[in-house]
């Protein structure tokens, strides 16, 4: 089956099908259907997407679902790149090579956020919350509904609690 590959909660949603329906249609080619889930495609599959970045919101994320479809036997062919990845060694270098990329990226990341970290202690800023301020935003924010449920329908103040999934000052904090 040939599938068309949108990503959930994409701003360009229908810029995105338009390109996959022109790609599609140039290589003589039938959409059988539309996904958002990567993973329904199987083996002997061809999953059309924009692009390879495409296939998840961060690069690891879409390297997984790149690495899912190579192994379950599917192919990948992006609008963008004009890749054609599919089970042979091209494929899997390329994958390796987005996911080296990908890894790269996360620790550039998380290098620069470490030395901004390091360059507010140094101005002698404090990181966090400040000393006795409180959380403003409870975990139970939203949920005052479900609270009057459990509490009207009889349950104690600690099975309450137990059953939302919080500590019981939590549940007095949230009613006061």
């Amino acid at each position: 089956m040939n599938y068309g590959y949108i990503r959930t909660g994409s701003k360009e949603q229908e810029s995105q099908r338009l390109e996959i329906e022109g790609y599609a249609k140039n290589k003589g080619i039938a959409i059988g259907q539309w996904i958002e889930n990567i993973t329904t495609a199987v083996d002997g599959d061809i999953v059309i997407a924009s692009e390879i970045s495409q296939l998840g919101r961060e690069p690891l994320q879409a390297l997984e679902r790149l690495k899912h479809l190579l192994n379950t036997g599917a192919q990948l062919w992006t609008v963008k790149e004009g890749y054609k990845l599919g089970g042979d060694n091209s494929g899997k270098i390329l994958a390796f090579a987005f996911g080296l990329s990908a890894e790269i990226k996360r620790k550039l990341i998380s290098e620069h956020t470490r030395e901004a970290l390091v360059c507010v202690k140094a101005d002698g800023r404090r990181l966090g919350r400040p000393p006795g301020r409180r959380n403003t935003k409870s975990k139970l924010a939203g949920r005052a509904l479900e609270v009057h449920r459990l509490l009207a329908a009889g349950c104690t103040r600690v099975e309450a609690a137990r059953k939302l999934g919080v500590s019981r000052t939590t549940l007095a904090a949230f009613l006061n």
